[in-house]
């Protein structure tokens, strides 16, 4: 089985409702930092590589337009916890690439919301 990582960084604002978030109650903003380990197909170009680095990048980037610099209360349609984000990004992310017929998929995604903290999504 081969894999590819990739990381992406955006940075977002949100509030978490209370009585559960307390001080995460208040709008507050973090850098995201988003790494994606793709699962690709074990059939490889005739330079021997799945998909270039540089592309997938450039997709995934695009794709995170939709988070970055925005407050993710106003576009995610459940409150943005990072336990939330993590699944409804993954989820997204493998539309996305179906989408464009590329092979590879997210196989995992960990979503850190602070240097020592994650949410992690894995597929079954």
């Amino acid at each position: 089985m081969i894999y590819l990582q990739t990381d992406y960084t955006f940075d977002s604002a949100h509030f978490l409702p209370d009585p559960y978030a307390g001080k995460c109650s208040r709008m507050h903003g973090h850098t995201y930092h988003l790494r994606v380990k793709w699962k690709v197909p074990q059939d490889l170009d005739e330079v021997g590589m799945a998909l270039d680095f540089g592309y997938i990048k450039r997709l995934i980037n695009e794709y995170l337009e939709q988070y970055d610099h925005h407050i993710l209360n106003d576009v995610m349609t459940a409150t943005p916890t990072a336990e939330v984000m993590v699944k409804q990004i993954a989820e997204e992310l493998t539309n996305y690439m179906s989408n464009l017929d590329l092979l590879i998929r997210p196989q995992v995604v960990t979503l850190w919301e602070t240097e020592s903290c994650a949410a992690v999504w894995e597929r079954d």
